[in-house]
């Protein structure tokens, strides 16, 4: 059996891609063509985004798809692997 990710685990990625990119949710919305409240309830896991979506926030920001919606380590841009470590390890970037 498939094993999904949580939408909290989505949610996460997405702040964290944001947070990487020094940017707020306005920003990171009207870069991809959605609304700041689209944009935020990405971040809360209320909303998964769209394949159109996921396609524009890797044209415009090089972030693939996979590591958003799956977490695929492999596919992670270079700009998140230190968080994601630092956050594997409990631990804020400094």
């Amino acid at each position: 059996m498939r094993d999904y990710p949580s939408p909290d685990d989505i949610a996460e990625r997405f702040l964290l891609l944001r947070l990487a990119l020094g940017q707020n949710q306005t920003f990171m919305a009207e870069l991809i063509g959605v609304s700041q409240t689209s944009w935020s309830k990405y971040e809360l896991g209320e909303r998964t985004p769209n394949y159109w979506n996921l396609r524009e926030i890797h044209r415009r920001t090089g972030c693939p798809p996979e590591w958003l919606m799956e977490g695929n380590v492999s596919r992670m841009p270079n700009l998140l692997t230190d968080i994601e470590r630092h956050r594997k390890n409990g631990r804020a970037l400094e």
